[in-house]
């Protein structure tokens, strides 16, 4: 019976080896089929994240952006635009409280950080770099902001850091919480910094530029010029044929012989062998040059190179006449149809900027407070009526306001005098109200109203002054009736 058992379990041994080897080649061979021996000279695509870039790739859009900025005028005319519109000549921030401590305060932050001119540099970064990093100090009881260099965030080569993506540092329940930004090796607290980022998701954490759509367009535009200037060279070339009767090489000696290239004339002057630009060539009556001009069409070589400026203008928003400087090509009607898309790009702008310059203020501000320099409550004097029509004031004690008023630069050029008498119109056939009218010409209505009403007033007290008789001069001479008169 042992025997039998022995026999049966040996048997089912030497069926499950057989199995395992079968199952073993299988795999093998499988494995060898799928498998693509070339692999490893390919690479990966559409596997990473195409909303972001690396810290290479960021560095390289980033310098690229720059040195089109210095070197390129159409990149240079974009940026110049933007930063014209956003923050140019009108562009101002004002306190949206009366306290005068408050309007000292951030007069003086003004003035000492200048920031007329420090404005402009904050939208010039943030379009060219695509991001751009306020950092703030305290000098004494004054707030003081310097730009940090969007190159030098980075995490630090010498140490490892946790949380951190290309020098910033983040919640790691919660990637749009940033606590620290690594500069120059160190991590700044992110309440030191205010970091504005444009053209990317919320989730993404370094920006990226406005240039960037556009590059690959402005070199091909610059090469397109270029070939254009050596055409332009080629077809003013002047070719003078010296030919001489006689054979090859006596053309050849008289070519060497009247070289005049290393010859001087009595005055020392250098000779010439021709006009600049015009070549000689000496040659025997056996041999003809004949010059073959290329047969180019100038029209559509000239609709290639519109064609790429166009896609520079649709890249960034903005009109062809705007991206060129030139209008000659439009009248007044089209340049305002074309004008509204940029009128909308550059609104856009504003609201994003203007959030970025709300968050200078309100840190400015809340650092005035905490300095003492800046009480933090306003007292505001309301008029009211009592039961005995009597006008009372009555003070009202808050929480000092942290929001400002930001006027930007007007955008677009419009016609006043029809745009008055158009307002003016509708308003007689009561299709609009007096207080849009007084918007769509950039007015307060109540605040003109006010100015009105004194106007009125002054003129109506000097009116007044006019009609009293107790100005009139008692000492003028009255002339008194001659004796023959009746």
């Amino acid at each position: 019976m042992f025997e039998g058992f022995k026999v049966h379990t040996l048997r089912k041994k030497i069926e499950l080896d057989a199995l395992q080897k079968v199952y073993a080649i299988t795999e093998a061979t499988t494995k060898d089929a799928l498998e693509d021996r070339d692999e490893s000279a390919w690479s990966l695509i559409g596997g990473s994240d195409a909303r972001k870039l690396d810290v290479s790739d960021q560095d390289e859009m980033r310098e690229s952006a720059q040195r089109l900025y210095v070197k390129n005028p159409h990149a240079r005319n974009i940026i110049r635009l933007f930063e014209k519109y956003i923050a140019g000549r009108g562009f101002k921030i004002d306190p949206g409280s009366e306290d005068d401590q408050l309007i000292e305060y951030w007069e003086n932050f003004w003035k000492r950080n200048k920031m007329a001119k420090r404005a402009k540099e904050i939208v010039r970064r943030a379009m060219r770099d695509g991001e751009v990093f306020v950092r703030f100090f305290i000098d004494g009881v004054d707030t003081v902001i310097r730009f940090m260099n969007a190159k030098d965030v980075r995490n630090p080569m010498d140490k490892a850091v946790k949380n951190s993506v290309n020098g910033i540092e983040t919640n790691p329940e919660d990637i749009e919480d940033v606590t620290g930004y690594w500069y120059r090796g160190t991590l700044i607290p992110a309440d030191e910094v205010l970091h504005l980022k444009i053209l990317v998701d919320s989730d993404v954490l370094r920006g990226r530029s406005l240039l960037e759509v556009i590059m690959p367009f402005l070199s091909m535009y610059y090469k397109w010029l270029n070939t254009r200037m050596k055409l332009s060279q080629l077809r003013s070339t002047v070719a003078l044929v010296k030919k001489v009767k006689g054979s090859p090489v006596q053309a050849a000696n008289i070519a060497t012989d009247q070289n005049t290239k290393t010859s001087s004339a009595p005055d020392d002057s250098k000779y010439t062998r021709a006009p600049e630009g015009v070549s000689v060539i000496t040659t025997n009556q056996g041999v003809d040059y004949d010059f073959k001009s290329p047969n180019l069409d100038a029209a559509d070589v000239h609709h290639d190179g519109r064609a790429v400026l166009l896609a520079i203008a649709a890249g960034v928003g903005l009109p062809e006449f705007m991206v060129t400087s030139d209008a000659s090509n439009a009248n007044y009607a089209s340049t305002m149809v074309s004008e509204g898309p940029a009128v909308m790009e550059f609104e856009d702008w504003q609201d994003i900027f203007s959030m970025f310059f709300q968050e200078i203020y309100e840190k400015v501000i809340l650092t005035g407070i905490d300095h003492r320099e800046i009480p933090d409550y306003e007292i505001a004097t309301v008029p009211v009526l009592d039961d005995k029509d009597v006008i009372t004031e009555v003070e009202i004690t808050r929480e000092m306001p942290t929001d400002c008023m930001i006027t930007y630069p007007d955008i677009a050029v419009r016609d006043v005098e029809s745009e008055t008498k158009s307002l003016i119109l509708q308003n007689n056939q009561g299709w609009t109200s007096g207080h849009t009218a007084s918007a769509e010409l950039g007015r307060d209505y109540d605040v003109e109203q006010e100015l009105l009403i004194e106007e009125m007033e002054d003129e109506a007290d000097e009116m007044v002054g006019r009609d009293d008789p107790e100005n009139e001069d008692d000492n003028h001479d009255v002339q008194e009736p001659d004796e023959g008169d009746e």
